[in-house]
């Protein structure tokens, strides 16, 4: 099969580590930088579906580090599977969540006083791979470098609900009452019977909460990086 990805990264903060892993990653990108939400990752996904010689878009967050190890572990599952839908993994936070990763094997119901998100924890990892389980299905994943190919978004949308899934609650990120892109998007996949599979032997450092948005303050604007040439 062919694996010819885009990483599409969207940013609000400047997180050079973030950079820097971006960099190290022989593909090309698309850099969505400073729109406030909900439309970095719409322009991310029209970016995508406009240059159609691209096979698998890798949504990459802005406070995500993914490297060349981290995507040499990506490209290896895929082109062993062709997953429609691969993601790694990534600590929650720094803090109370830094030993449980961003994956929920229940998909979280998406009325937000229903909703709750049941982090895999580490020792739940550490005895799936004991038990051989390396890759597995989840209900929710946010963003931990998902990998989507081409032809799922013949049926999904990042951020719009399928016509069959409805809401009263706005796209908000973790307001009360609201719903992100991530949680849109695992809701969608499920509606339409798409698994997400998770590696779990693939983990990123996430640095949530860190950072000053730089929205309102730098230029809003959306950049092509080939192959070889470093976002700055």
């Amino acid at each position: 099969m062919i694996f010819n990805p885009l990483i599409g990264y969207w940013h609000s903060v400047d997180l050079q580590q973030v950079k820097d892993g971006l960099n190290s990653i022989p593909c090309d990108k698309v850099q969505v930088s400073y729109y406030d939400y909900p439309y970095p990752h719409r322009l991310v996904e029209k970016y995508f579906m406009d240059h159609k010689e691209y096979t698998h878009l890798i949504l990459v967050p802005n406070d995500l580090v993914y490297n060349i190890t981290n995507f040499e572990k990506t490209k290896k599952a895929i082109l062993e599977n062709d997953y429609p839908v691969l993601c790694g993994l990534c600590n929650v936070d720094l803090k109370q969540y830094k030993d449980f990763w961003n994956v929920v094997l229940k998909l979280p119901e998406l009325p937000y006083i229903e909703r709750r998100y049941r982090w895999l924890a580490e020792s739940t990892r550490q005895a799936l791979l004991l038990h051989g389980a390396h890759f597995i299905p989840v209900g929710f994943a946010g963003f931990p470098a998902t990998c989507v190919r081409r032809d799922v978004f013949d049926k999904v949308k990042i951020n719009i609900f399928n016509d069959g899934i409805k809401s009263k609650e706005a796209p908000i990120w973790e307001t009360k009452g609201g719903y992100s892109n991530d949680l849109i998007f695992c809701h969608n996949l499920h509606d339409v019977g798409i698994p997400t599979i998770c590696d779990l032997e693939n983990t990123m450092l996430h640095f949530r909460y860190t950072g000053e948005k730089q929205n309102g303050i730098k230029e809003a604007k959306v950049t092509f990086i080939p192959n070889g040439d470093n976002m700055v």
